[in-house]
């Protein structure tokens, strides 16, 4: 069974008035002044623990702009195509008319269809985020507790959970392990830590939505972390993407991709992680502030 070292054994927790959760020792909460910065507290240590995904937020990501674009105009147009229907359907012009006004032509309802298709990424993003936590959830409880939820919509899920377990080889030890860094001051949770059948520890992370670079550089830092503190070598790290959409018949569909480099990419999150460090010093001095300039004390007589 993964154990932790001695020294990293029992962790406990002071109360503090932002906490959200404790789990294994580490206490978390969201800076809401910090634009949700995810934060952890780690007993032992006077430092606040960023984590791991918090992290990777330095980093660029060139697909972010083009899904964003592509789901606005995809809302645009389907909100477009409705009401031109509709209006058509009732004898009705769907173009406007000035009705004696001065100026462009006046779309009443085209600023209403802008702030829809505006807002639709930020709904597919929350939607897809609550659906992962709900599946993480199940995951957790069937792994951990042997008790399948009888949610509708994650029986697909366990299916596709269940095939990957028995056909992967490996022995699931720990679910929903929190992990932390003792010197580079990170933090995160794993989803799994297994075993192979050769004895060897593998960090495992279970997605529901697209499979990206980060996820390379969130596995090295948990997988690294892990060895930290359990002195026990991490030479494997998954993804098990378990898609959202699965097919309504046949069997429950899975995608499994292996982490070959754990060393090159948690090189990456290492330098990510002194950017993130960087940026949030220089928040602190604020370097558009102009510096003030003290003032000079007057030069004081002797009688």
């Amino acid at each position: 069974m993964v154990t932790f070292k001695p020294e990293y054994q029992g962790r406990r927790i002071g109360r503090r008035s932002v906490r959200m959760k404790t789990v294994k020792g580490v206490s978390e909460w969201i800076d809401t002044e910090d634009g949700g910065t995810r934060l952890y507290s780690v007993e032992g240590y006077d430092d606040d623990f960023p984590s791991v995904t918090t992290v990777l937020q330095v980093l660029d990501k060139p697909w972010l702009a083009p899904w964003k674009t592509n789901l606005m105009l995809d809302k645009l147009r389907s909100e477009f195509n409705g009401r031109y229907t509709r209006l058509v359907g009732l004898g009705v012009s769907p173009w406007p008319s000035n009705l004696g006004r001065t100026g462009p032509p006046v779309l009443p309802w085209f600023d209403s269809m802008i702030a829809k298709a505006k807002a639709r990424p930020d709904e597919v993003r929350d939607a897809a985020a609550e659906f992962g936590t709900m599946a993480h959830t199940a995951i957790e409880l069937l792994s951990r507790y042997n008790h399948r939820t009888d949610r509708p919509d994650m029986q697909r899920v366990l299916e596709a959970f269940e095939d990957w377990r028995d056909s992967s080889g490996l022995t699931i030890e720990l679910s929903e392990v929190m992990v932390w860094h003792p010197s580079e001051y990170y933090a995160g949770g794993i989803d799994a830590v297994a075993r192979t059948e050769d004895g060897e520890l593998v960090v495992i992370d279970f997605k529901t939505g697209g499979l990206y670079d980060e996820a390379a550089y969130q596995l090295a830092a948990y997988a690294v972390a892990l060895e930290e503190l359990t002195g026990e070598p991490v030479r494997q790290a998954w993804v098990v993407r378990i898609p959202r959409d699965q097919p309504e018949e046949g069997k429950a569909v899975f995608e499994t991709k292996q982490l070959y480099d754990i060393e090159g990419a948690y090189a990456t999150f290492y330098w990510a992680l002194q950017l993130w460090k960087y940026v949030k010093s220089l928040e602190k001095v604020r370097p558009w502030r102009k510096p003030e300039v003290p003032a000079i004390p007057e030069p004081t007589t002797q009688s």
